[in-house]
């Protein structure tokens, strides 16, 4: 699995595909249903209803090996998504964090697809000094709904600032444009991709000093008839 993960992330940063009809089966009937961001280039988006992606080819790849034709759903909200997975509507997760909680609902799929640096991104008209986590004491910030950045992290947060929670990306990049948070938290090299497709990489900016590194996983929901070829797709 390692060396496909090596293949697919160096070759997806460019490379968009198109999406396909989603089949109403069962893992059990050799279809299994992958989900993941909408806005999480080059790992997974939005391509028409479907999302596509480093990501979703990768997991398509591995259920191959085991006789499963996975596809890939519209995506929508991490939160929402995180719903969904819990209720059994979807098979596999993708480029999702580690926690107890998860844990409890999901299996993670050893080894982690990928590390993803976490960044403070701030306007550059209301730029700040930034070297560690103390420097956004003060200051309003805002994360995604159902982001999770560690378990050290997430209880500094909970401590120690002042923090709001948007469904989406885009709603945040509104917010800083209009001066209503100061800085955002999100993964480095993707939000910088999808700064740039949405136009905003000339008004939003990343501080060099990155937050933390967290590593990303597949995880199959205890519920999903798929949970059975965990080991093998490890």
């Amino acid at each position: 699995m390692q060396q496909q993960i090596r293949c697919f992330l160096s070759s997806f940063l460019a490379v968009y595909f198109l999406g396909i009809s989603l089949p109403t089966y069962a893992c059990d009937d050799g279809y299994a249903i992958v989900s993941g961001r909408t806005n999480y280039p080059p790992l997974s988006w939005r391509q028409d209803d479907y999302l596509d992606g480093g990501l979703v080819q990768l997991a398509k790849n591995l259920f191959s090996s085991v006789n499963v034709k996975a596809t890939s759903d519209e995506g929508g909200p991490w939160k929402r998504i995180l719903l969904r997975a819990q209720r059994g509507d979807i098979d596999l997760l993708l480029g999702i964090r580690r926690s107890k909680h998860r844990e409890e609902y999901l299996v993670f799929i050893e080894p982690p697809v990928t590390p993803a640096v976490q960044s403070v991104f701030v306007h550059k008209n209301r730029n700040f000094d930034y070297s560690e986590w103390s420097d956004l004491k003060g200051k309003t910030g805002n994360i995604t709904l159902g982001t999770q950045f560690g378990k050290e992290f997430d209880a500094y947060i909970i401590e120690n600032l002042d923090m709001e929670y948007s469904e989406t990306p885009e709603q945040i990049f509104k917010k800083l444009v209009l001066n209503r948070v100061d800085y955002m938290l999100a993964p480095l090299a993707t939000t910088i991709l999808f700064l740039e497709k949405e136009g905003l990489s000339f008004e939003i900016t990343n501080k060099r000093v990155p937050l933390n590194v967290i590593d990303e996983y597949f995880a199959i929901p205890k519920n999903s008839p798929c949970v059975k070829h965990a080991a093998a797709i490890a």
